[in-house]
């Protein structure tokens, strides 16, 4: 009986420090896991979130794409988010595209200052206006180089696109009728025909090859 008894002692000892490892195992592994979860810093090794780069204002432009018609007064609009509470600035630039300065705008380059609690300002671009007609241009406008601000990811830069209202291929002949068509308005044609990049050589290899043909047929008719 006393073998007996010391057995089942045995047992129930064991039984007990089973229970007790098992219990202090899962008080480390919960104490590592509430370890875990302090100071966890950002993937990219910078500052924690709720850093003062949060708390920068935000300036972008009011849309992506901007339309403007020649002859009118144009501006841009650039618009702060935040709290506006101090002074931020940045600047801008023109940049060409399938329109350039001085043919379809005037280069324009500036610094912008929003003052405390203004969250909007503009940006007047002068357009080129001209009597002959021309395709829709596009050209960019950019802010850069923020000051106690951050620019906005997608609209930090916008296009512009300009309208000619002009007729087809020039206003100088606007109010003639169909059945009164004067020479320069062909000429006007020819004209804007050249004034195209690369149409120049284009045109005179055209005219040159189509009299060849020409004069081959009036050297025939004169030997005959």
């Amino acid at each position: 009986k006393d073998d007996t008894k010391s057995i089942c002692a045995g047992h129930t000892m064991g039984a007990c420090g089973n229970k007790a490892a098992l219990t202090n195992s899962r008080e480390v592994r919960l104490g590592d896991l509430k370890n875990s979860y302090q100071h966890t810093p950002l993937n990219d090794g910078s500052t924690p979130l709720g850093t003062a780069n949060e708390k920068l204002d935000i300036v972008q432009f009011a849309s992506a794409i901007f339309v403007a018609e020649e002859g009118q007064d144009f501006s841009i609009s650039v618009m702060r988010l935040g709290h506006l509470e101090d002074e931020v600035r940045c600047h801008f630039r023109t940049e060409g595209g399938s329109g350039k300065a001085g043919s379809r705008y005037e280069h324009a380059e500036g610094e912008l200052v929003f003052e405390k609690g203004v969250f909007e300002k503009t940006i007047p671009i002068s357009i080129v206006e001209s009597p002959l007609w021309s395709a829709t241009l596009e050209f960019k406008v950019i802010l850069e180089n923020p000051v106690q601000c951050q620019l906005g990811k997608y609209l930090k830069s916008c296009r512009v696109k300009v309208i000619d209202q002009d007729e087809f291929p020039s206003g100088l002949y606007a109010k003639e009728t169909a059945e009164d068509v004067p020479m320069g308005l062909f000429i006007e044609y020819v004209k804007l025909a050249l004034e195209q990049p690369g149409n120049t050589w284009r045109f005179l290899v055209t005219v040159i090859f189509d009299q060849v043909k020409n004069g081959y047929i009036w050297f025939t008719l004169k030997v005959s």
